[in-house]
C-alpha cells in the first residue's frame, strides 16, 4: 500500500510565477554552506546521502 503524501497535488497548488533573483539569493543564503552542513551531520544520518 502506498503512503499518501502530506503535500497537496500539483493541480491543487496555486500557480506561482518564476522566482526573481532576490528570492533565489535569499533561498541560497538560507541553505548556507551545503558541504559544511553535510560534514557536520553524524555518520548515521549521512549514510542515506551516499
Amino acid at each position: 500500500m502506498r503512503k499518501k503524501l502530506d503535500a497537496p497535488s500539483a493541480a491543487a497548488r496555486k500557480k506561482e510565477g518564476p522566482l526573481i533573483a532576490d528570492q533565489i539569493r535569499k533561498a541560497a543564503e538560507r541553505l548556507g554552506n551545503i558541504p559544511q552542513r553535510v560534514h557536520t551531520v553524524g555518520a548515521k544520518r549521512r549514510d542515506s546521502l551516499y
